[in-house]
């Protein structure tokens, strides 16, 4: 208990150094400032009157979909983009010289960069989602915590985009690891559709298919539960084995993570 205590201590203190690393990236408040700007669309349904806009939608509804939909958007890049100049940062041969230099295992290292980036996005999600909060109190006049549980659910997608991205980055130290995680982001916006595509093929390429994708995200999921859950549609969805799944697949994502970069190269 006493080593695991030291450990996640070790973790805390890299996090403070790569959020304020993190912190001084020019590009993630140019996107912040982008996504205030998207979000402040939000004020749009509360001032068009007509019916047929939205598809019908109360004004409420409609606002809160367009702040859900650039609040997302933006933490998604954010997330891949300031992810990464972080990462070839401090993962640089000389800061990772320097790291090594001490008593700080590998995985501590690792651990620690990404709770330094989750901090760094956990603030721009606070501020984007006060944000929109402070529309529709102002619009309604009323408290809406359904917001803030709801968009809650970004900051498990938050996660998974920084496991997903620090694991292709152990393997392949450079810009393609940002791409392959969009990638896989984009996968998983369509793998409940996956299974009616690959029907129409053979039968063994349909089985391949299908376990390749039980292991990508189930983001479209994930949103279909923040939707719901902000009420914007009224989906079925089983909310037990989409976090379950989303559980494993960041856990499966930090190990091996971890085990590729404690191996000595």
């Amino acid at each position: 208990m006493p080593n695991l205590f030291e450990s996640l201590r070790l973790a805390r203190i890299i996090s403070k150094d790569v959020f304020r690393q993190a912190s001084r990236e020019r590009l993630m408040y140019g996107f912040l400032i982008l996504s205030l700007l998207f979000v402040l669309l939000a004020n749009v349904p509360f001032f068009i009157d007509d019916p047929n806009l939205f598809e019908g939608m109360p004004a409420k509804i409609a606002s809160i979909q367009i702040g859900f939909m650039g609040i997302n958007v933006f933490l998604m890049l954010t997330s891949v983009f300031i992810g990464l100049n972080v990462l070839q940062d401090v993962f640089s041969d000389h800061n990772l010289s320097i790291l090594l230099s001490k008593p700080i295992k590998r995985w501590q290292v690792l651990e620690g960069v990404f709770f330094g980036l989750f901090k760094v996005l956990f603030l721009n999600w606070l501020i984007m989602v006060s944000s929109l909060w402070m529309i529709i109190y102002f619009h309604t006049q009323q408290f809406s915590p359904d917001i803030w549980l709801g968009m809650g659910i970004s900051l498990i997608l938050v996660m998974i985009y920084l496991s997903t991205l620090i694991f292709f980055y152990t393997i392949i130290p450079n810009a393609i690891s940002g791409i392959l995680t969009i990638f896989i982001i984009i996968a998983g916006f369509g793998v409940s559709l996956s299974r009616e595509y690959f029907l129409q093929f053979p039968q063994y390429f349909f089985f391949l298919a299908k376990l390749g994708t039980e292991f990508v995200p189930k983001i479209n999921l994930l949103f279909g539960v923040s939707m719901n859950i902000l009420g914007i549609f009224d989906l079925e969805i089983n909310y037990f084995p989409i976090f379950l799944h989303t559980i494993l697949f960041i856990v499966a994502a930090h190990v091996l993570s971890c085990f590729k970069f404690s191996r000595p190269k």
